[in-house]
């Protein structure tokens, strides 16, 4: 005997010490948590759910877990194409978007329907498509002056505008930002003119590059404003 119990008892004591053990660790195995970076969409026997900041049992067999990020993306907006001001004139145009998850319930669940079994890759390309498509149009109503004195104003149509499509994917816009933008000129006359524009209108802090088209078809670059 030890402290005044009997062997069996103490056998007994660490049974059912060894199955709390089992319990706990099983439970452990189990539980599944999501940090305020991320969601975990949850779907079985019990129904779909969404867990964002705490934790969750999953049981196996009977019920699937996935992660979905909540964090900031951030990539380059930059048509390959030429795009076309008001004027006509074709110009480049490269960007920076930053988009995220909206962080209510629909949206994630929204967002997990679209991109929940895409790569980066995959949903990065599904959203560069569409910014691209509105970037295009909303050039289209502008002219190369516009676009130049007031860059800002194309970051804000393009928050307004894609706001529809992004709600659709469950995501927002956060900023938009040009950090190029390039013309393409046919006569040196028209590029000294448009180097006159951008000298005067633009702050020195932003660039901006104008490129010239000679008559062979090839181009050169021109002087970058800095």
């Amino acid at each position: 005997m030890y402290f005044g119990l009997s062997t069996e008892v103490w056998i007994v004591i660490g049974s059912g010490l060894l199955v709390l053990a089992f319990l706990m660790s099983l439970l452990a195995r189990l539980y599944r948590k999501a940090g305020p970076h991320e969601a975990l969409i949850v779907y079985g026997f019990r129904a779909k759910r969404v867990v964002v900041g705490r934790g969750t049992i999953v049981f196996p067999m009977m019920e699937n877990c996935h992660e979905l990020s909540l964090e900031l993306m951030s990539f380059d907006v930059a048509p390959q194409q030429d795009l076309y001001t008001k004027q006509g004139v074709a110009v480049t145009v490269e960007a920076v978007a930053q988009i995220k998850v909206k962080s209510d319930t629909e949206s994630i669940w929204t967002a997990s329907e679209q991109f929940l079994t895409k790569s980066d890759q995959e949903r990065e390309g599904l959203i560069k498509l569409v910014m691209e498509g509105h970037l295009r149009g909303i050039i289209g109503q502008l002219t190369v002056e516009e676009i130049v004195k007031q860059p800002e104003m194309v970051g804000d149509r393009m928050r307004s505008t894609c706001a529809d499509d992004m709600n659709k994917m469950g995501l927002e816009v956060i900023s938009f930002t040009i950090k190029e933008f390039a013309t393409r000129m046919s006569t040196s006359s028209t590029w000294a003119s448009q180097m006159w524009l951008a000298s005067s209108a633009m702050p020195m802090w932003r660039r901006l590059r104008l490129i010239a088209t000679p008559p062979s078809g090839e181009l050169w670059p021109r002087e970058k404003l800095l």
